[in-house]
């Protein structure tokens, strides 16, 4: 094993470690998130850009790591892309709709004619 990879591998393993050692996981849960949200939801309206970046390379270090909350961060990010505005929202809702639509049709082409909701 080179130096280097050593290095990497020392660090991941003190992550890890503090993450346990500093019982961090307990601000990864639900209940911890909604006591806060109030006060998440003002920092994310006061500083809309630094908020996504803090999410983003919080949720990667987390699911890198394969850290317990993972799935909480992935059901938060709702309240951190809640930052774009309502015409940004009804697009990214009209473009889910229309792959879903898509995708529906291709199935049918594929697998016949019959109803997917039955």
């Amino acid at each position: 094993m080179t130096r280097s990879r050593l290095i990497v591998l020392l660090i991941v393993v003190a992550l890890i470690g503090a993450f346990f050692a500093f019982d961090l996981e307990r601000f990864f849960t639900l209940e911890a998130l909604k006591a806060q949200q109030a006060a998440i939801a003002a920092y994310r309206d006061a500083h809309p850009i630094a908020t996504a970046g803090a999410y983003f390379l919080l949720y990667i270090v987390v699911t890198g790591l394969s850290l317990p909350g993972a799935a909480v961060l992935t059901l938060c990010s709702f309240q951190v892309r809640s930052v774009q505005s309502g015409s940004h929202q009804r697009r990214a809702v009209v473009h889910d709709h229309a792959h879903r639509y898509r995708f529906e049709q291709r199935l049918h082409t594929s697998f016949g004619s019959e109803s997917l909701h039955e």
